[in-house]
C-alpha cells in the first residue's frame, strides 16, 4: 500500500482506498442479495459464486443468456485465473522474504519459490473451511503483529519529507487503482463465508459482519498505505516492511511474522479454485498449485504484477460480474424511469473502462521493466 500511494500522492491514496473500498462493498452487497434470489429461484439454500453466475445466465422467465455449458466454463475461467494471480502473488512474497533472510549463492529468485512450493501443497490439503478459517486467523494475528512493528519503527524517527499531497504523475495512477483492487478483495470467499454463519442473517445488515470487515480492511490498508507512504515517499517498496535498512532483531521478527501470515492465509485465497476444479471437474488438488507455482517464478516485479491482478482478477469478480448480473436479474423490472438499468450500466462501463485502462498501463510497465533490466 505504502507503494501504491507512491503512484498517486497522500490525499487521493486516502480517498481512493475509501472510495474503492465502498465501490466494492457495495458490489458485495449486490452479489450477495442477487445469490439469495437464485436460490429462492432453483430451490436450493447456498449456491457457489460460480453457481450464482451461471443460475443469472441461464435461468429465468425468458429465454436464457447461455447453455449452461458455456457459463460454467467461462465463469470457472475467470475465477480459476483471478486465484492462480492472487495465489502468485502469495508465493512472491514469501519467497522474497526467504531471501531478505539467506543469500543463497548461484540460486535464483524462481527456484526458492520452487522450492517452497511443496509447503504450499501442504496448506491445500485442508478440505473444510472452518478449518482454514481457524488457520487464517492465527495468521491475521501475525500480520497484526508486523504491522504494528513496522509502523513503530516507520515513526520513531519522525516521517520523510519526500511524500506529497498529489501526484502530478497521471500515468502512474492506474497502479494504485489496481494494487488496491487486490488488497481489499476477495469476492469468491464472501459467499462461502456466509454459508459457514451460524447467523447468517447477521451478515449483511447495516451493522453486520460484511460492513464491519470490508470498513476494517479498508482503514488498515489506508493506515499502513499513509504511514509507509510519509515515512519513505516514492521509494517504497512492494513490501512496506523490507524498507528498513538495518536487519536488527524486530525487523527480522517483523518479517517472519509477515511471512507466516502470508502463509497461513495462502489457503483461504486457494479454497475457491480448488472447490471449483474438484467438485466441477474432478481434478487432483494439486494441480491446482503447480500453476502458480511457475508463475511465481517467472514474475519477479512484485508491485506491477499485484495490480495486473487487481485490476484483471479482483475487479472483474468484485464489480463488473456482479454488475452485469445486476442488470440481468431485472431485466423485467428496471423501476421508475429504468433507474436500475441505467445505475448498472453506468457502473459497468465505468469500471470495465477503468479496468481496461489499468491493465494495458500495468502491463506495458511490466514489458518496459523486462526491457530496462
Amino acid at each position: 500500500m505504502p507503494n501504491a500511494f507512491a503512484s498517486v500522492g497522500l490525499v487521493i491514496g486516502v480517498a481512493g482506498t475509501i472510495l474503492i473500498g465502498l465501490l466494492i462493498t457495495g458490489c458485495l452487497h449486490i452479489l450477495l442479495k442477487i445469490h439469495r434470489k437464485m436460490c429462492i429461484r432453483l430451490r436450493r439454500p447456498i449456491l457457489n459464486y460460480d453457481e450464482v453466475v451461471v443460475a443469472t445466465l441461464t435461468t429465468g422467465n425468458k429465454k436464457p443468456w447461455l447453455s449452461s455449458r458455456i457459463a460454467t466454463c467461462l465463469v470457472d475461467s475467470s475465477i480459476i485465473m483471478c486465484y492462480i494471480g492472487v495465489g502468485a502473488v502469495y508465493v512472491v512474497f514469501i519467497s522474497g522474504i526467504v531471501q531478505e533472510f539467506y543469500d543463497f549463492e548461484g540460486i535464483d529468485h524462481k527456484y526458492i519459490v520452487l522450492i517452497l512450493f511443496p509447503f504450499f501443497f501442504v496448506m491445500n490439503m485442508m478440505k473444510y473451511l472452518n478449518d482454514i478459517a481457524i488457520i487464517s486467523i492465527i495468521g491475521n494475528l501475525f500480520l497484526f503483529v508486523a504491522a504494528v512493528i513496522a509502523v513503530v519503527y516507520a515513526l520513531k524517527d519522525g516521517i520523510g519529507g519526500e511524500w506529497v499531497i498529489i501526484n502530478q504523475n497521471v500515468g502512474l495512477y492506474p497502479k494504485f487503482v489496481g494494487t488496491v483492487f487486490f488488497s481489499i478483495s476477495s469476492p469468491g470467499i464472501m459467499l462461502e463465508v456466509e454459508h459457514d454463519m451460524k447467523k447468517p442473517w447477521n451478515y449483511t445488515k447495516f451493522t453486520g459482519v460484511l460492513n464491519h470487515g470490508m470498513m476494517h480492511i479498508t482503514l488498515f490498508h489506508t493506515f499502513v498505505g499513509v504511514i509507509g507512504y510519509l515515512k519513505f515517499g516514492p521509494d517504497s517498496n512492494g513490501n512496506f516492511i523490507r524498507n528498513f535498512t538495518t536487519n536488527d532483531p524486530a525487523t527480522i521478527l517483523a518479517l517472519v511474522m509477515q511471512a507466516l501470515s502470508i502463509y497461513f492465509t495462502y489457503g483461504l485465497q486457494c479454497y475457491m479454485p480448488i472447490i471449483i476444479l474438484l467438485d466441477q471437474y474432478i481434478m487432483p488438488g494439486d494441480e491446482d498449485n503447480q500453476p502458480r507455482g511457475i508463475l511465481a517464478a517467472i514474475i519477479p516485479k512484485l508491485d506491477l504484477f499485484m495490480a495486473v491482478v487487481g485490476a484483471l482478477g479482483t475487479s472483474t469478480l468484485s464489480i463488473i460480474i456482479p454488475a452485469f448480473l445486476y442488470i440481468l436479474v431485472h431485466h423485467n423490472n428496471y423501476g421508475t424511469l429504468k433507474w436500475k438499468l441505467i445505475f448498472g450500466l453506468s457502473l459497468l462501463i465505468a469500471v470495465c473502462f477503468i479496468t481496461s485502462y489499468v491493465i494495458v498501463v500495468n502491463l506495458t510497465l511490466i514489458i518496459e521493466f523486462f526491457k530496462n533490466r
